[in-house]
Parts: C-alpha cells; sequence; structure tokens
C-alpha cells in the first residue's frame, strides 16, 4: 500500500482535508509523531460499502411487503384515522 507520511501536527492541522483527500481521492497517510508510525488514515474498504448497501435492502424488501396494502398506502392519514379511532374508543367507553 503506499501512503504519504504526515508529522501529528501536520495531521493535526490538516485533518478535515487529509479526510477528504482519501474518501474522494483514494489516498492513504501514515501519521507519525518523533518519526514512529503512530495511525493511518485510509480510505474506507469496498466491503464496508457493500455490506451498507446490503443493510438497505434488507430495509427495502422489509417496507416492500407492506406495499400492497391499501388501507396503509399514506402513512401519515392511516396514524390519524387509527388515532381519532382510539380517541373514540375512549369517549364511548362507560365509566365504571
Amino acid at each position: 500500500m503506499n501512503y504519504t507520511v504526515v508529522s501529528l501536527k501536520e495531521a493535526r492541522d490538516r485533518f478535515s482535508e487529509l479526510i477528504e483527500r482519501a474518501a474522494l481521492v483514494r489516498e492513504a497517510f501514515m501519521v507519525t509523531k518523533f518519526d514512529y508510525p503512530k495511525a493511518m488514515i485510509v480510505p474506507v474498504e469496498e466491503k464496508f460499502s457493500e455490506k451498507k448497501q446490503s443493510s438497505r435492502d434488507a430495509l427495502n424488501n422489509f417496507i416492500g411487503m407492506w406495499k400492497n396494502r391499501r388501507d396503509i398506502i399514506d402513512g401519515s392519514r392511516w396514524v390519524s384515522d387509527r388515532r381519532k379511532l382510539e380517541s373514540l374508543r375512549l369517549i364511548e367507553k362507560p365509566a365504571s
């Protein structure tokens, strides 16, 4: 892996820039303190991106199972109707 060596002070002063370069240009940086390696700033591996995408797919599949339900096409209206129904039940309930 090719990387650029930066001192801890330089990394601290330019942290935001280094992060952007790692993310956008896929550049890696070795952070040193007194010329000893301390940390790496590296781009996120593709497998993490794929894992995130598979989580989105699972969520879409879960939500997709409700797509044919006619009574909850408009979620906010459905909630409003349910709340009205519940409030009517409370009013009609005889006091004991």
